[in-house]
């Protein structure tokens, strides 16, 4: 039961992550200049690592997408493509959704190396995205691309008023080299000074 438990404990975040990005989508289709006729069928692509290191996080993923399909309303399509864990194939990936398939709207890719990989097409291709992964500074700048996840500058704003009310005049910043670490530390440093 437990290791059910552990299984499945995905399921009901992707489901109200997918409910949530076709809210969005219907309130972005809703207040578009277009005709309810271009608007009838929505498609949207999932860009997953269904091969590859992730492979085992892109199935559930995508087993909890599929979940979400089944109640959706049928004028939603979904349309899978495979990343294979690596940003070259998640442009390749997100390129074919929307030159052949005709992805109104993309799900994913799920690391922040494809999602910095595929944002300026798009961008470029006024395509709107959800992606899995933590929104970086180079992700937020994109505005067409909503994080699953927010980024360090997000999680410490709530604590600026903390530092003010207490009056706390020096504050030490010990981090590892990576983006998230980073941006928390450039965040603490231009804020706090």
């Amino acid at each position: 039961m437990e290791n059910e438990t552990k299984k499945n404990g995905w399921v009901k975040p992707i489901v109200w992550l997918v409910v949530i990005v076709l809210v969005v989508w219907g309130g972005y289709s809703l207040f578009s200049k277009k005709t309810s006729t271009e608007t009838s069928q929505i498609k949207i692509g999932v860009v997953l690592p269904l091969s590859g290191d992730l492979a085992v996080v892109g199935e559930k993923l995508r087993n909890g997408i599929m979940i979400a399909q089944e109640k959706s309303p049928k004028n939603i399509e979904f349309v899978y493509e495979n990343s294979g864990s690596d940003a070259k194939t998640a442009v390749s990936a997100v390129q074919k959704l929307i030159d052949v398939n005709g992805v109104n709207i993309v799900i994913g890719p799920y690391t922040t190396e494809q999602v910095l990989a595929v944002a300026p097409i798009l961008k470029d291709k006024n395509i709107p995205a959800f992606t899995f992964t933590i929104c970086y500074s180079e992700i937020s700048a994109y505005e067409n691309i909503l994080c699953g996840y927010p980024g360090a500058t997000s999680q410490l704003e709530s604590m600026l008023p903390l530092i003010a009310n207490k009056q706390i005049k020096s504050i030490a910043t010990v981090s590892e080299n990576s983006t998230f670490s980073q941006d928390a530390k450039n965040f603490v440093k231009n804020n706090t000074s």
